[in-house]
């Protein structure tokens, strides 16, 4: 997975925004000067690129820096735009035809359905914003656990 994320500019913004997001919730305001605005920016605008470049658009770094976003809005941010997030994922997806043309041996699939599963819960959604019966999968989203997302 590391040499995946570090493979991307965009996808590593990405990371580094949850992980910062996450240390500071965990141990206080103060316990960084990384700013996670700016590192938001990058993120966004990294990502508003590769979706211009047809060599990155819809790549597993694309959707993966996708994920991530949404993941950063349905924990730290908010709920429209993890929707919106989750819509324009949809989209890729739907480019790539299917999550079964994801990569990673199926990585990227199994996460996105976890994304999914444990996000609906915590945003309060009745059904994913991947249901099986539009995003066919020989996986099964996981029973979602606030704990471990």
């Amino acid at each position: 997975w590391l040499p995946f994320v570090m493979s991307d500019v965009t996808l590593l913004h990405t990371m580094l925004l949850l992980s910062a997001s996450h240390c500071r919730s965990v141990h206080g305001p103060n316990v960084h000067a990384i700013d996670t605005i700016t590192l938001r920016g990058w993120a966004i605008r990294g990502i508003n690129e590769s979706l211009l470049d047809r060599t990155k658009l819809a790549s597993d770094e694309l959707v993966a820096a996708v994920f991530n976003m949404a993941t950063y809005e349905a924990i730290f941010g908010d709920r429209d735009t993890y929707i919106l997030h989750m819509s324009g994922l949809r989209r890729l997806v739907e480019h790539r035809g299917g999550l079964a043309r994801l990569g990673l041996d199926g990585l990227l699939e199994r996460t996105l359905l976890w994304i999914d599963s444990n996000a609906s819960l915590i945003m309060g959604f009745d059904d994913f914003c991947f249901p099986k019966a539009m995003f066919p999968s020989v996986y099964s989203h996981p029973p979602p656990d606030p704990q471990t997302f």
